[in-house]
């Protein structure tokens, strides 16, 4: 993964004073350093902006419970990612969940599910992504907007590197075919 060395040796200071201090400075500091990265893992997981928030919201105040779990300071960026994932795709159960449970509901001649998954899909800023199921959206953005090499991302998601190559490979050609036209009934 590159990232700027700067910004990894504050963060990594910052991780200490957490841990050593429980600097409240130092949790803000944190914060501010990974919200973006955090949001952006949550919200291309989810695909919906306000669950996003929520979820990324809930994974700072898990990870500052565990915070003291981290044995290397300097691995806490990919750590708090893989939180960040596994946070995003317990929504997506949870909502899954509730789906099912709504699926017999109706209002007027149109089910209250089908209402709720065109409202998603309208507010759905990305596509390309909406093409691909959790764990393909969750590799190609640790590999294209982290930059993540697979191995980490491997060692991240918990799978083997060919896994993670087969699914940016199946990923990647899902995004080609859409944008071709190719399949136009490409679903998740």
């Amino acid at each position: 993964m590159y990232v700027n060395i700067e910004y990894m040796e504050d963060l990594t200071q910052y991780i200490r004073e957490v841990k050593d201090n429980h600097s409240a400075s130092a949790y803000y500091k944190v914060v501010q350093l990974c919200e973006a990265k955090v949001f952006t893992m949550c919200y291309r997981t989810i695909g919906n902006r306000e669950e996003a928030e929520e979820a990324a919201q809930d994974v700072f105040l898990k990870c500052f419970e565990k915070i003291h779990l981290l044995e290397d300071e300097s691995r806490f960026l990919p750590w708090i990612l893989k939180i960040a994932y596994n946070r995003s795709i317990d929504y997506i159960r949870r909502k899954k969940t509730i789906y099912l449970e709504l699926d017999h509901e109706k209002v007027g001649t149109q089910s209250f599910i089908e209402d709720v998954e065109w409202t998603k899909s309208k507010s759905d800023l990305d596509p390309y992504l909406s093409i691909c199921d959790e764990s393909e959206r969750a590799i190609i953005t640790f590999y294209y907007q982290e930059e993540m090499s697979t191995q980490e991302i491997a060692d991240t998601l918990k799978m083997t590197k060919s896994n993670v190559k087969i699914k940016l490979f199946r990923a990647r050609n899902k995004i080609k075919q859409f944008i071709e036209g190719k399949d136009k009934n490409i679903s998740k």
